[in-house]
Formats: C-alpha cells, structure tokens, sequence
C-alpha cells in the first residue's frame, strides 16, 4: 500500500507540473486576440474602403498599447503602415485612423514602497519605512470577459499601391501590436487578407487624364498675380470636384512652398526664390505627374516716410 501510495503521489506531482506549464505556456497566446476585417476594394467605384482591427485584451500586463506595424504584402513587396500612440499613421499615405474605441478597460495606479537605514548624530543606527503612490501607464480590465480596443482605419483607395491592384492575385496584410511598459514589451499578431481590382480601368484612365489637364496655373495661383510673381499663399488640391482621382504634391524647396501651399517669401535682403512643384494624379494602377515652375518674389523693404513732407 504504501509504495501505491508514493507512486500515486508522484503521477500526481507530475500531472500537475505538466499542467501548470502547460497552462504558463498556453497563457500569453490566450493573453492577446488580434483579428483584422478587410473587404476587397474596388478602385474603380471605392473612393474608400473601412477595414476593422480589434485587439481582445485579457492581460493587463500588456498595457498600454504602444504601436502597430501593419505589413502588407502584395506581389513579393512589402509596404510596411505603423500606427502610433496617438492615433497616426507612419510610413503610408493612403491609411488613417477614423477612430480608436476601447471597451472594458481603464487606466490603474501604480503604488511603490521604500525604506532605508541611516546613523544619527549619536552614532546610533536608525530605521525609517515610507510609502508614495502615483498614476502609472499600464491600464487595468474592468469588463469580465477582457477589453477591447477596436480601430477603425480608412483606406483611400486611389492611393493605393500599383502593385496592391490584382484580381487575380490577394494583398496579406499582417498586424503585429506591442505592448506592455519599456522593460516588459511583447507583441501579438493577427492577420487578414484582401483583392483589389479596378473594374473600370478605361474610365478610371481617363479621369487621371482629365483632372491633369484641369489643374492649370490659373487654379494654384489662388489670388497670386502669375506663376513668376508668386507674394501669397497657393491652393493645392488633393481632390478635383467631380473626380476620383487623388492629388499628392511635392515640393523642390519646402521651406518656400509648402506642400500645403504655403508662401514663406524669402528676406528683403535676400534674392527671389524659384520652386518646382509637382503634382501626381493617381487612381488605381494609373497615375500621371504635371510639374508647375514658379518664382517667389522676396520680401519689400518697408518704405520709410519723411516725416516732414509725408512722402517716401
């Protein structure tokens, strides 16, 4: 009996070893669920498109969330889309975040304790114990069965990459989240998968056509005598009334042009500025440049008045 007895006790040691590891090795795959929605896009009729990504929290030590790279993959290439803490996209122009909703979670407090010894002026040892609290980063689960965060993210389906746009052919998208504070860091991922095509590829062709030749001088100038006497601000549109087709702009000297269309007018003392611009017209797998030249006047010196005669 007694020998029955010590090997029954020990099966049942090593049962709940294995369960307990087991149970420490299933636990952070369970600890974070990441699941993306992403329908397929048509660039032809879809100004845009809503993708979803929820992110199932059920460890607190995975607060706060700190980033999300999103890596889509289409045709052997990688285009790799960070959304950071708050709420922007990094790395890609046709992603932004429409809205960031959390469900069943909260903010905690951190609390710390300290002690220490140190001599009195008798030589004595002394004992003193303290203890401070403070408002820390990690967050805390209120709901029962976990928290959710939950992003919406619009796509802008005319600046998508060419090489997204296959109908024979699915874009991978992969979301890795990390979380936790710096000297605890983890990360999970989900994943989806996606088509685009372009239904209307002869019409969509011409649209990019036809918002080229709309974008004239006369457009731009927004006030400004012609493109060799620039002095104020210029209108650069990212969209034309009644087209699809997206409009992205660079500059050759920011610092003058913004890509905004902003004047920043160079020193009296200086000389006038020329700047390039460039504006690139896109829907789908079509895409066409228009280059505008012009010239920044610099700056007036103020005119000084005789006081005398009131006259310059």
């Amino acid at each position: 009996m007694e020998k029955k007895s010590i090997k029954g006790n020990l099966i049942g040691i090593f049962l709940t070893v294995l369960v307990i590891t087991m149970t420490a090795l299933s636990g952070p795959v369970r600890a974070i669920e990441v699941n993306m929605s992403t329908p397929d896009i048509d660039v032809s009729t879809d100004s845009t498109q809503t993708f979803t990504l929820e992110i199932q929290v059920k460890d607190g030590e995975f607060l706060p969330i700190r980033s999300t790279d999103l890596t889509f993959t289409a045709k052997s290439q990688d285009t790799l889309c960070t959304i950071n803490s708050d709420n922007s996209i990094s790395n890609c122009n046709f992603l932004t975040v429409a809205s960031r909703e959390i469900t069943g979670l909260t903010e905690g407090k951190d609390f710390g304790y300290g002690y220490g010894y140190g001599n009195n002026h008798l030589g004595w040892q002394d004992f003193g114990y303290g203890y401070g609290y403070g408002y820390g980063t990690r967050g805390a689960i209120t709901g029962n069965s976990g928290g959710l965060i939950t992003y919406t993210l619009e796509v802008n389906t005319a600046l998508l990459p060419s090489n997204f746009i296959d109908s024979d052919s699915q874009v991978r998208v992969v979301a890795k989240v990390y979380g936790g504070d710096e000297t605890d860091l983890a990360y999970f991922t989900g994943g989806s998968g996606f088509y685009v095509f372009q239904s209307a590829a002869t019409a969509d062709e011409a649209e990019v056509l036809g918002t080229k030749n709309a974008l004239k001088n006369s457009l731009i100038l927004n006030g400004n005598v012609n493109i060799n006497n620039v002095v104020a601000n210029l209108y650069l549109p990212t969209s034309l009334t009644g087209s699809k087709a997206a409009i992205s702009w660079s500059s050759s000297n920011s610092a003058v042009i913004s890509t905004a269309g902003a004047v920043t007018r160079p020193a009296s003392n200086s000389i006038d500025a020329s700047v390039t611009l460039t504006a690139t017209i896109q829907k789908g797998v079509y895409s066409k440049t228009k280059i505008f030249e012009l010239t920044v006047k610099k700056k007036k010196d103020a005119a000084i008045v005789n006081s005398s005669t009131g006259k310059d």
